[in-house]
């Protein structure tokens, strides 16, 4: 009857139960650490077989190893048998001992329950939780790339925008080089609003007609308006004083241009800069210079009575005195165009918005109550006008003229529009290196689990093996009673 109750152990508590129905003795650790002495040193002296190395490999060395080594060295070691069947080899004798060692006090027996237990209760635990961590990691690099990518994304759209405000592409060059050849040519979308202007009189008229009509008292001051029209985008020199100046000398460019300077070292050097520094540097030995006749402090009054020689008669020096009285020279502010000058620019831009808003406020009666005064304009009409104005108003306030007109007026715009480019280009290669370390973070990861993984399952395939050589030797203490052992190793898979 006894033999048909099974026995049910559970593998955390097997140590405690072998030791409770002393099969095993509490103090079986002191002659397991002397055995697993001889074990290392056996160890050292075994010979290269592929079954040994699998059946080490994963796990501690434990009893039921060491028969299986016996085993391998029966054949191994078949040369080493003597006449009465008994073996003359080192190493047999080493693991027999250690054999022998063992089954003393079943010292074995504890020794393997033992590593059942480490295996469940600590092996497996701690590489779940690597693994665990290593699925973290991968998950936090995952979400860093994928915000990284957003980021250089973010960055490159944004730099693409910024470019094809300043009108340029990604192409190859200085950014600086090709900055100011676009500015350069503002001049012609100046031009442009100078043409377009004429289209904006009609507006005009209607406004100072509207004003004088309604508001008698008032007078509508918008002539810069009208001299774009007529005369388009002169000089300040020429809006002031009515007149095109004869020299027209221009402010110098606020910025700078890093171009190499170009060396010709073939030119012949004849060394007359050291020869004129020499006679500079040499005081004057000339003693007989010529005397004027005049003391010091005496010259203020003095009169120079011009000659005639005969070559230049005083008609042509009239002509000369008159041609100095009327020579027109623009210079500084007033050599700059009506729309460079930032004074001017803005007061245009001002009249033109003046207008439109006068429009505006027309379009909003004429919609709500129609035409109510003797100046009957049609809604279309009124919106073509306004229309124009946008127009005219978009090419001077537009973002890339802007930025054309602040490179070629402002000091270190340039520089600093240079440098916003560089930036935005920084930051896209960054966080393009970001998003690529992080993925292969993500990759480094994937493979420690991997490999973690694989240790995982071998631990549990050496535990269940080791497991079920218990169960066995307890089943034969007991009869071929039926073992059986609850909580063993297992690994579930991700």
């Amino acid at each position: 009857m006894e033999q048909n109750i099974a026995i049910s152990i559970h593998v955390p508590k097997l140590l405690e139960w072998l030791i409770s129905r002393r099969h095993c003795k509490n103090e079986w650790q002191p002659e397991a650490v002397k055995i697993r002495a001889k074990i290392n040193a056996a160890i050292q002296d075994m010979p290269a077989n592929e079954t040994i190395a699998s059946l080490l490999s994963g796990t501690y060395i434990n009893y039921f190893h060491c028969l299986k080594i016996i085993e391998i060295l029966e054949t191994t070691e078949a040369d080493s048998k003597n006449i009465f069947g008994s073996y003359t080899s080192k190493r047999m004798k080493d693991w027999k001992e250690i054999v022998s060692l063992y089954k003393k006090n079943n010292v074995y027996l504890a020794e393997a329950a033992e590593l059942t237990i480490n295996i469940v209760k600590y092996e497996l635990p701690n590489l779940k939780k690597l693994i665990s961590k290593q699925q973290q990691l991968q998950n936090d690099a995952k979400k860093k790339e994928t915000e990284a990518l957003k980021a250089a994304n973010t960055a490159r759209n944004e730099l693409n925008s910024f470019l094809k405000e300043l009108g340029l592409d990604k192409g190859e060059g200085s950014y600086k080089k090709r900055l100011v050849a676009n500015a350069l040519q503002l001049h012609a979308t100046h031009e442009k609003v100078a043409s377009e202007t004429k289209l904006v009189l009609s507006a005009l008229e209607h406004y100072i007609n509207f004003t004088a009509l309604s508001l008698p008292q008032h007078t509508v001051n918008l002539n810069l308006i009208k001299y774009i029209a007529e005369k388009g985008n002169t000089t300040v020199y020429e809006l002031i004083h009515g007149e095109v100046p004869t020299q027209i000398i221009t402010p110098p460019p606020v910025f700078t241009e890093d171009e190499p300077e170009e060396t010709n070292e073939d030119t012949i050097d004849w060394g007359f800069d050291e020869v004129n520094a020499s006679l500079e540097a040499q005081p004057s030995t000339i003693d007989d210079a010529i005397d004027l006749g005049f003391e010091d402090g005496t010259t203020d009054n003095i009169q120079i009575e011009l000659v005639d020689s005969g070559e230049t008669n005083g008609k042509d020096l009239e002509e000369s005195k008159e041609e100095k009285l009327h020579n027109k020279v623009a210079s500084g502010d007033k050599a700059l165009t009506v729309f460079e000058n930032s004074q001017t620019r803005t007061n245009f831009i001002n009249q033109l918005l003046e207008l439109n808003s006068f429009l505006k406020m027309r379009l909003f009666d004429a919609r709500k109550e129609g035409p109510n005064d003797d100046l009957v304009e049609s809604v279309a009409g009124l919106e073509d006008m306004s229309k124009s104005i946008v127009s005219v108003t978009g090419l001077l306030l537009s973002k890339t003229s802007q930025h054309f007109y602040n490179i070629l007026f402002l000091p270190n715009y340039l520089d600093n529009l240079v440098a916003k480019i560089n930036e935005k280009a920084d930051a896209i290669e960054r966080w393009t290196a970001v998003a690529a370390l992080s993925k292969e973070r993500q990759a480094e990861a994937a493979v420690e689990a991997v490999e973690l993984s694989k240790k995982a399952q071998v631990i549990v395939r050496k535990g269940r093996e080791l497991q079920e050589e218990i169960r066995k030797d307890i089943a034969e203490r007991y009869n071929g009673r039926t073992v059986t052992l609850m909580g063993g190793p297992t690994f579930d898979r991700h």
